[in-house]
């Protein structure tokens, strides 16, 4: 396992060019959704990294607020202008003693959490009664995914089995920390297939484009693309398989 922490702060200048080719619509409507829905009015997202998730509210009347460990990503968030409250603190130390919010949510930030099954069975002092939370993110473990970085970086999928929570865990923490209404749904689904050399603009194989590379070293990085130009030598046409599904996962505050 690679037990290399990601060093936000160094990659968020460049950390919003995996949201250039919008395949996010849908994650957005089903956040507006859940709020709209329910007229919540206090939103916290954990790990709200640029803000971008923020941003993508589009609700008049809500107050927004962002929490994130990274200052560097914070100060990203802050420069866009996407979210006047932002918190920089550990998910594992929210700081809201006396605060309550309608909805939390996490958009693929759980697997950064240290204690990934203690956030949540500690979220629900958090929410105002009704309230919900809502962890929306990606399992390695989907059979009906496929991911060329996996095929490419060694250990990036023997590492993701260990960081990510299986989708069921997540349920099963929510239903212990007396959540109620605990239900999951697939949110979006990426199909992004690249051709050729067209992966080599791919915002998700540069170093920091994602978690999983930005883990490697520079050597590792480097074996692995590598192995990518000789397919591409190989092939000129190949086609580099993007197929990830998103799944939200929700729990409610008893009234």
């Amino acid at each position: 396992m690679n037990n290399t922490k990601v060093n936000y702060n160094e990659i968020s200048a460049s950390y919003d060019d995996r949201y250039k080719e919008d395949q996010w619509a849908k994650i957005r409507n089903e956040l507006n959704y859940l709020i709209s829905r329910n007229n919540y009015k206090n939103i916290l997202e954990v790990g709200c990294g640029t803000g971008y998730w923020l941003d993508a509210i589009n609700i008049k009347g809500v107050i927004k607020v962002g929490l994130d460990y990274s200052i560097g990503m914070l100060k990203e968030a802050y420069r866009a202008n996407r979210c006047k409250n932002l918190v920089n603190a550990d998910a594992n130390n929210l700081p809201f003693i006396n605060s309550k919010f309608d909805f939390i949510f996490c958009m693929n930030a759980l697997h950064h959490f240290q204690n990934k099954k203690k956030f949540i069975l500690d979220i629900e002092k958090y929410l105002s009664p009704g309230g919900t939370i809502s962890i929306i993110g990606v399992d390695p473990r989907c059979e009906n995914d496929e991911w060329y970085i996996y095929d490419y970086f060694d250990s990036t999928y023997e590492d993701d089995l260990k960081r990510f929570p299986a989708w069921e865990d997540i349920e099963n923490w929510m239903m212990q920390a007396g959540l109620e209404n605990v239900s999951s749904k697939i949110i979006n689904e990426v199909e992004n297939d690249k051709i050729g050399k067209e992966v080599l603009r791919d915002a998700w194989l540069q170093k920091g484009g994602t978690s999983q590379l930005s883990k490697l070293s520079a050597e590792k990085y480097d074996e692995g693309y590598k192995k990518v130009l000789d397919d591409l030598e190989k092939d000129a046409e190949k086609i580099f398989k993007v197929r990830i599904t998103f799944k939200g996962i929700t729990g409610k505050k008893k009234v």
